[in-house]
């Protein structure tokens, strides 16, 4: 039954995400660094929806009224609550270009050695909140009198973009070419990679790196997707199985895959943490098979191991190794593989191996395989009495400690829980281990 619907399931998931995106064809950014009314209607006598707060990022405008006046702007789109949307006037606010990946810019970049940003076209103290510093490229979406009013983005170490707008002097800027949103964007990113590198050896390694990332980086986005469109595909049957909370895990990995890939633009060391999320999701759907459950638990940990490595080899530079780039690199792969393998032994323990049910069977008694006993000992200081002691006007105070020892008895017990499968009946085990430890203290 499950190949049967599986398919048209998720297909009926993808086509329907599709067409309830609702994305405009065109969105502008306007700037409002003052506070600004929402109003019902495009007239300055409509009644107001809501005061909106000034700020430094731009409002998405996604349509125009018939004047070319007033834009649209949605404040909520209403996947909990009513939509909340209203008009806003754009000539009380500042143009900042746009989602049209052609549109063209003027570009320009900064000469002195800082050059300060404000929220208006005036010198103010209270008015900067970002500052240029000499070779940066900006590009100008409006203008008035000498003042441009500039977007501008930086990458910072850990990979992570940032984009700025405001208010500069136009006296204070070198003209040097047109270039898209995107087209500023490689240019900045170009040049983060490359300022990292002494060397023309440091240069291709870092090219490299940057190239590898992207791979990894779109990869990334395209399994964040997935990760909705798997967990809305098998909902269903995960909650048949009791998995319920696999569905909400495999949400949150779509999230955390399609966030951080989206965000990270340069290669950093912690990205490899979600490569084995991204096999998870990937390998995730053979559960859910008789015929590849079992496959799950060797694939899974295959696939996420060796993506990490590659990542790793190219992240720590190992083809010109030093000492700290190995330490980097074995530490780095030994957290990969606790990562990976804690999954894959939560899901194991899961899957009947008598016809490969993956499900929250249910448990039944345990017993014991083996127990062995250690004897050891520790020293602990432990707090006595606390002195007070006065010289002039200056007072001291003193805690005191006994050093304490004890004696401990480690107790590593192994054994077999019980699991009688959902589907089949028949009953298997869990082999666990536990660990418990007394203190006794010596007189």
């Amino acid at each position: 039954m499950l190949n049967r619907f599986l398919l048209p399931t998720v297909v009926v998931l993808l086509v329907s995400l599709a067409g309830c995106t609702g994305k405009p064809e065109r969105v502008e950014y306007w700037m409002s660094y003052d506070d600004i009314d929402l109003l019902s209607a495009p007239s300055d006598t409509a009644s107001v929806v809501k005061q909106l707060n000034g700020r430094v990022s731009p409002f998405n405008i996604e349509q125009r009224d018939s004047t070319g006046e007033w834009g649209l702007y949605v404040v909520s789109r209403g996947t909990f609550s009513k939509i909340v949307s209203g008009w806003l006037p754009l000539k009380e606010m500042t143009y900042a270009g746009s989602d049209d990946p052609g549109e063209q810019y003027e570009a320009f970049t900064a000469k002195p050695k800082e050059l300060l940003m404000y929220k208006h076209p005036k010198v103010n103290k209270k008015d900067v909140y970002e500052r240029l510093h000499q070779g940066d490229t900006v590009l100008a979406t409006a203008k008035s009198g000498n003042w441009m009013h500039v977007y501008y983005t930086r990458f910072g170490q850990t990979g992570r973009q940032s984009e700025y707008y405001g208010w500069v002097q136009a006296s204070q800027l070198q003209k040097i070419d047109s270039l898209t949103r995107q087209g500023v964007k490689d240019y900045m990113l170009a040049k983060s990679v490359t300022a990292q590198a002494n060397d023309k050896e440091g240069v291709d390694y870092l090219e490299f790196r940057q190239k590898s990332h992207t791979v990894y980086q779109n990869i990334g986005i395209v399994i964040g997707y997935l990760g909705f469109a798997i967990a809305l595909g098998f909902a269903f049957f995960a909650v048949r199985r009791k998995k319920f909370w696999d569905v909400v895990l495999l949400v949150v990995m779509g999230v955390l895959v399609l966030g951080f890939s989206q965000a990270l633009m340069v290669s950093t060391w912690w990205f490899v943490f979600l490569i084995p999320l991204m096999a998870y999701i990937l390998c995730y759907p053979l559960l859910y098979f008789d015929k590849t459950s079992g496959m799950f638990c060797y694939l899974f940990p295959i696939l996420a191991l060796l993506a990490s490595a590659f990542y790793l080899f190219m992240c720590t530079n190992l083809l010109h190794p030093t000492f700290w780039r190995v330490v980097g690199f074995v530490v780095l792969a030994a957290a990969c593989v606790v990562e990976t393998f804690y999954v894959r032994d939560r899901k194991e323990r899961d899957i009947c191996p008598f016809c490969g049910y993956y499900a929250r069977h249910s448990k039944g008694g345990s017993h014991d395989i083996s127990t062995s006993t250690s004897h050891g000992t520790e020293t602990k200081d432990e707090f006595v009495r606390r002195t007070e002691t006065q010289s002039g006007n200056t007072k001291y105070i003193t805690d005191h400690y006994n050093r304490v020892t004890y004696d401990t008895e480690t107790t590593t017990r192994l054994y077999e829980v019980d699991r009688t499968c959902m589907r089949c009946g028949k009953v298997f085990q869990n082999r666990k281990e536990s660990t418990t430890t007394t203190r006794t203290r010596r007189n």
